[in-house]
């Protein structure tokens, strides 16, 4: 009595949680080393980020623009500390829950990263959640002006990371 072929293509349970948890902390250490080129997004991933240019509402669209947008926080991203993965039933995805540490102004924030991870180990879709309020308070001294705040923050990285000629697509 054997298997079917079926079965035989099928992830072993275990294998699958280990890739799972890979491609997350490919992610976070890509943040940390500041370059996240090695992170396996699909080609159409999409991106849902609190300080993407246009919101949550709006994803990022294609590793291109995912890869882009990730350099423009190199210049402050600080300190990576991996907490905890937390798998769903079906193994199609992943949460970490994670410490990043933004340099300027100097906070931590705590992040839940989501990632829909298709078959072949390459992320579809991927949904950060934070709260950016305490960077933001930090750099204003006061609530009120967060989501302009936050963006510049995400703004004035890119600055600093590209020179003029050479500015980030968004």
């Amino acid at each position: 009595m054997g298997i079917s072929v079926a079965e035989a293509n099928q992830p072993v349970p275990e294998s699958r949680r280990a890739q799972l948890r890979a491609i997350a902390m490919a992610y976070f250490d890509g943040l940390a080393k500041k370059d996240v080129s090695a992170v396996p997004w699909h080609e159409n991933v999409t991106l849902r980020t609190p300080l993407a240019p246009e919101g949550i509402e709006t994803p990022l669209r294609g590793r291109a623009a995912v890869i882009t947008w990730f350099a423009g926080l190199y210049p402050v991203l600080g300190e990576i500390k991996v907490l905890d993965h937390y798998i769903n039933e079906e193994m199609t995805g992943i949460c970490t829950e994670a410490l990043v540490g933004i340099t300027d102004p100097a906070v931590t924030l705590r992040v839940a990263d989501r990632f829909t991870v298709t078959a072949d180990g390459k992320i579809i879709d991927q949904e950060n959640h934070y709260d950016p309020r305490p960077a933001v308070i930090q750099r204003t001294g006061a609530m009120g002006t967060g989501a302009a705040t936050a963006i510049d923050i995400v703004d004035e990285a890119s600055e600093e990371s590209f020179p003029a000629s050479d500015a980030p697509a968004y």
